[in-house]
C-alpha cells in the first residue's frame, strides 16, 4: 500500500554524499539560530547553504518539538504560492495568502518548529515579508533561509557561508579543507584516486584556482573518470588568462569558470542536452527529456539523449533526484542544481533554440494533462496520478511558460482544466483554484471556455467549502454554455451544480436538476462527470436516509467503472458501506475500510479524510470510544491538509458533534484529549493500522 505525501511535515533528505568539513561553521550557525528567530544563509551558488542549513537542522531538530519543515522554493517562481506553499508542506489547508498566513500562525503557535526556507534568491522579498509575518505573530517558529541575498527584513540575521579553507603551495592539507573536498569527490570518480608528493601541487592548485567553492570543486572532481589529474589543472590554468590583470577571481566568476569549462569540456550532444534540460523546472525523467529534447534542427534521438545524459551523469552535471532515491520500481529522476541549470538556460538562449525547446516543453505536459483528463477514471488511475506527483513542478512551470508567452494562454488553461480532479484529490484545490482564477483573467469575456472554467472552479470551491460562490459559478457556468449551445459544458456546469447543492443540503434543490444532469452526461459519455454524479447523487440519498435509494445508485455507478480505478469505486464503496452500517448489517464497516485502504493506494487525501473520519463516526456506534477519537483525531489532521471538514457538509458536521459528545462523556476529558492528540500526530502506518485493518487506538497510556 502506498501512502501519500505530506501527512505529516516533509521530512528531511538524506544527504547524497559525505558532509566534508565546515565543523566551525556548524557550531556558528547552531548558535545564531538558538539566539534570533530568523536566520538567513547568504553565498554564493554552489558554496553548499543547503548543505549546511539541513546539517544544523538535524543537529538542533530535538530542540523543536513540532519537528523541522523543509521548504523547498527553487522550482517555485510564482509569489502567490509562496504561503500555501509553506503550510502544505506543514501538512495544513490553505487557500490564498491571508488564509494561509493565518493558517500557519495558528498551527505554530503552540509549538515550536523550525522551518527551512530552501533558496529564496528567486522571491526574495516575498519570502521576506512571509519570513517576518510568521516570526512576529507565531512566536514558536525559527525561520532558517538559504538565499544568495539576504531577504533585507527587520530582525533578520544574516549569516555568510565562505568557500573551504584553500591550502597554500606547499603546505599541507587539512582533514575539511577544499582539498579534502576534492580529494573525497575525487576517489569517488576514480577509485584509486590518493595524494603524495607528486600531485599535492596539482591538488592545490586546482582548489586555488575554484577558491574553495564545493560545487565547483566537485564537477573538476567528476572530470578524473575521463582526464587525468595534470590534464584537469591545465585546463582550469588556460582557463584563468581573463582574470589575470585582477589580482583575484570573485567567487561567482570561479564557479562559471568552472561549470563553463565543463560544459566545453562535454561532448556536442552532451552540451545540446545540458542547454535543452535546463527549461525543466522540477526533476526530470528520461520519458520526459526525450520528449522535450528531441526539437530543432540539431534534433537528438532517444538514443543520443541517453548518451548524453548518462555522460551528463558521470560528469556530476544532472544528479539524481533525491526524491527518487532507496525506493525499489520507482523511475529514478535527476536533476540541474541550480547554478548549472541557470548556465544552461543562458546558453540555450544564446543558442536561439529557446523558443522552441519552451514551446516543447509546454506541449508535452499539455499532453500528459489532457492524457490525465481523458482517463481519470481508468484502470490505470493510480500511476496516472503518481506520475502528475512526481510532475508537479514542471506541470506549474509549463502553464507559467505558456502565460508568460504570447498565443499559449489556451495551452495553460487547458492543463489547469484537465487536471482539475488531480487538484482535488492530493488534497491542494487552493493551488487548482489559483491556476483557474489566472485561467480566467485570460479569458474575461462570455464564451465557451470561460464557462467550462467557471465550471471547474465552482467544483474546486465546492471541496474548500466555498459553497455559495460555488453555486454562483456553477449557475453562471450553465446559463453560459446553454448561450452558445455548448451541451459538454451545460452538462459539466450542472454536475457542478448538482454536487454544491447536494452537499449544502438543499436536497430538493439536487433532486430538482438530478434527471437533467444525469441525461446530458449520459448523451455526453463523460465518464468522470458520471462518475462524479452517481457519488453526489448516492450522498444525497444518504442524507435522506434512502438507504434504498443509496444501493441502487452505487450499484449503477460501480458497473460503470473499470476494475482497477480506486477514486470513484472508493467512494462508491464508502457511501454504500455508510448506508449498510445505518441499516444495521455489519458489512457496512468493512465496505469502509476497503475504501480507505484504496484511497490511500491512490494517495487521495480528501478520500482517506472522509473515510478515516467515516469510520470514526462508526466507531461510536460501535461503542469503540477510544477508536473513534483516535480515528476522528487522525481525520482532523487530514481535513487540516486538505480543506475544510466534509467540506462544510451540515449533516456530517451534525453526526460529528454528537459523535465527539458522546465520546467525550464517555471517556471524560482527559482521556479524550489524550486520544485525539495521538490521532493528531499520527504516522501513515498508524494511520492505516488504525483505520483499514480495524485496529483500535495504538496508544495506551499518556501521549
Amino acid at each position: 500500500m502506498s501512502i501519500p505525501a505530506r501527512l505529516q511535515p516533509q521530512e528531511l533528505p538524506d544527504e547524497p554524499t559525505s558532509f566534508v568539513g565546515r565543523r566551525s561553521e556548524v557550531a556558528s550557525l547552531s548558535e545564531a539560530v538558538a539566539a534570533h528567530r530568523l536566520v538567513t544563509v547568504t553565498g554564493v551558488g554552489g558554496v553548499g547553504k543547503t548543505r549546511l542549513a539541513l546539517r544544523v537542522a538535524r543537529h538542533l531538530a530535538g530542540s523543536y518539538p513540532g519537528g523541522v519543515c523543509l521548504v523547498e522554493l527553487s522550482a517555485l517562481k510564482v509569489p502567490a504560492l509562496l504561503p500555501s506553499t509553506v503550510v502544505s508542506a506543514l501538512g495544513l489547508a490553505p487557500r490564498e495568502a491571508s488564509v494561509a498566513l493565518d493558517a500557519v500562525t495558528a498551527h505554530l503557535r503552540e509549538q515550536p518548529v523550525l522551518l527551512i526556507l530552501d533558496t529564496c534568491e528567486y522571491l526574495a522579498g516575498t519570502c521576506g515579508e512571509f519570513a517576518r509575518t510568521i516570526t512576529r505573530e507565531a512566536p514558536g517558529v525559527t525561520v532558517l533561509a538559504t538565499s544568495r541575498q539576504p531577504l533585507g527584513v527587520a530582525g533578520e540575521e544574516v549569516f555568510q557561508l565562505d568557500p573551504l579553507p584553500v591550502p597554500s603551495p606547499g603546505g599541507r592539507l587539512s582533514p575539511g579543507d577544499a582539498a579534502d573536498l576534492f580529494v573525497q569527490r575525487a576517489r569517488s570518480a576514480a577509485p584509486g584516486f590518493r595524494v603524495d608528493d607528486g600531485n599535492r601541487s596539482e591538488v592545490v592548485a586546482i582548489c586555488q584556482r575554484l577558491a574553495g567553492l564545493p560545487l565547483a570543486l566537485e564537477l573538476a572532481a567528476a572530470r578524473l573518470r575521463t582526464l587525468s589529474l595534470r590534464d584537469l589543472v591545465e585546463g582550469f590554468v588556460l582557463d584563468m588568462t581573463d582574470d589575470a590583470d585582477t589580482g583575484e577571481v570573485p567567487r561567482h566568476r570561479d564557479l562559471r569558470s568552472a561549470i563553463g569549462w565543463s560544459y566545453q569540456l562535454c561532448t556536442e550532444a552532451e552540451r545540446t542536452l545540458w542547454r535543452r534540460l535546463s527549461v525543466f523546472a522540477g526533476s526530470i525523467s528520461m520519458n520526459a527529456a526525450v520528449a522535450v529534447c528531441a526539437v530543432g534542427t540539431d534534433s537528438l534521438d532517444e538514443d543520443a539523449i541517453a548518451d548524453a545524459a548518462d555522460g551528463l551523469i558521470r560528469k556530476s552535471v544532472l544528479v539524481e533526484d533525491p526524491a527518487s532515491a532507496g525506493d525499489v520500481g520507482k523511475e529514478v529522476r535527476y536533476r540541474l542544481l541550480d547554478p548549472i541549470r541557470e548556465f544552461g538556460a543562458a546558453e540555450l538562449n544564446a543558442s536561439g533554440a529557446g523558443d522552441a525547446v519552451r514551446g516543447a516543453y509546454i506541449a508535452h505536459y499539455l499532453s500528459m494533462a489532457r492524457e490525465f483528463g481523458r482517463n481519470a477514471v481508468s484502470a490505470d488511475q493510480l500511476s496516472r496520478c503518481a506520475e502528475l506527483r512526481s510532475e508537479h513542478a514542471n506541470i506549474r512551470g509549463a502553464m507559467e511558460y505558456a502565460f508568460a508567452t504570447e498565443g499559449n494562454d489556451r495551452a495553460a488553461i487547458d492543463i489547469a482544466t484537465s487536471i482539475f480532479l488531480y487538484w482535488h484529490m492530493t488534497g491542494i484545490a487552493w493551488e487548482g483554484e489559483y491556476w483557474v482564477n489566472r485561467s480566467l483573467e485570460r479569458c474575461p469575456r462570455p464564451c465557451v471556455l470561460r464557462a467550462q472554467l467557471l465550471a471547474v472552479r465552482a467544483y474546486l470551491l465546492a471541496e474548500l467549502g466555498e459553497v455559495q460562490m460555488a453555486r454562483e459559478d456553477a449557475i453562471a457556468a450553465v446559463k453560459m454554455g446553454e448561450r452558445f449551445g455548448d451541451t459538454g459544458t451545460v452538462a459539466r456546469g450542472y454536475a457542478s451544480l448538482h454536487r454544491v447543492l447536494t452537499w449544502s443540503d438543499d436536497l430538493a434543490g439536487a433532486s430538482a436538476i438530478a434527471d437533467t444532469t444525469l441525461s446530458l452526461l449520459e448523451a455526453e459519455g463523460d465518464t468522470l462527470d458520471l462518475a462524479r454524479f452517481d457519488m453526489h447523487a448516492a450522498f444525497g440519498y444518504l442524507q435522506a436516509r434512502d438507504l434504498a435509494g443509496v444501493e441502487e445508485t452505487t450499484a449503477r455507478g460501480l458497473r460503470r467503472l473499470p476494475v482497477g480505478e480506486l477514486w470513484a469505486n472508493g467512494y462508491l464503496l464508502g457511501v454504500r458501506g455508510f448506508a449498510r452500517f445505518l441499516a444495521g448489517e455489519e458489512e457496512g464497516a468493512a465496505l469502509l475500510r476497503r475504501a480507505a485502504a484504496m484511497k490511500h493506494e491512490l494517495g487521495d487525501v480528501v478520500g482517506i479524510a472522509y473515510c478515516v473520519g467515516g469510520l470514526g463516526l462508526m466507531a461510536i456506534g460501535q461503542e469503540r470510544h477510544e477508536r473513534a477519537v483516535w480515528l476522528l483525531g487522525a481525520a482532523e489532521a487530514l481535513w487540516n491538509q486538505a480543506g475544510r471538514r466534509y467540506a462544510g457538509n451540515i449533516y456530517l458536521e451534525e453526526w460529528h458533534r454528537q459523535a465527539t459528545t458522546a465520546a467525550r462523556k464517555q471517556l471524560g476529558d482527559e482521556r479524550y484529549e489524550q486520544l485525539w492528540a495521538s490521532g493528531v500526530a499520527a504516522g501513515p502506518d498508524a494511520l492505516a493500522l488504525v483505520a483499514v485493518a480495524d485496529a483500535d487506538a495504538p496508544v495506551t497510556g499518556p501521549a
